[in-house]
């Protein structure tokens, strides 16, 4: 008998076989995690871009301001939150500025957005369906809670941010 110097036909088949199956497997293993990845990505800039909002938004209530001449008075409906606040510019430091919360539509959704004096605008919070504003008029008995904050010097002791069956509240700083 003689002795075989290569592979047969049949072997090679199975051998590429057995590696296109190898291959293929390994194709959706990583498509697979590349979309739990990207998954993880989305769900981590949502998560970052919620807690940024929240910052933004006690930072600003921290920062009322109704007792500096050219302040706004405070003024308050289920929809919309004006106030002047004090807020950082490019230079470093704070200026009073002109603060407009709203339910407000952003990319077809409804969602918690700040509009500036300066006209720039930032989306807060997303991805609710109803969303409306309170006012924390006295803290007593469970608190009195307040659909409309007329304009005058004072302030409420926090708003409250209501979306769907969640609510926020956001304590107002020095009341003026």
């Amino acid at each position: 008998m003689r002795g075989r110097d290569g592979f047969t036909l049949i072997e090679l088949l199975v051998a590429l076989m057995v590696g296109s199956i190898v291959l293929a497997t390994a194709q959706q293993i990583l498509d697979a995690l590349t979309d739990s990845a990207r998954a993880a990505q989305s769900a981590s800039v949502a998560i970052d871009r919620h807690a940024n909002g929240d910052d933004l938004l006690h930072l600003l209530t921290k920062q009322l301001d109704v007792a500096t001449p050219g302040a706004k008075p405070f003024f308050g409906t289920e929809r919309v939150t004006e106030f002047s606040s004090w807020c950082e510019v490019p230079h470093g430091w704070l200026e009073l500025c002109a603060v407009v919360l709203a339910i407000d539509t952003v990319s077809a959704q409804p969602a918690v957005v700040v509009r500036f004096g300066d006209s720039s605008r930032v989306a807060l919070v997303r991805g609710f369906r109803h969303g409306a504003f309170r006012y924390l008029e006295s803290a007593e008995n469970g608190g009195t809670w307040q659909r409309v904050w007329g304009r005058g010097v004072s302030t409420p002791l926090a708003i409250g941010v209501i979306l769907d069956r969640d609510t926020l509240i956001v304590p107002v700083g020095e009341r003026g």
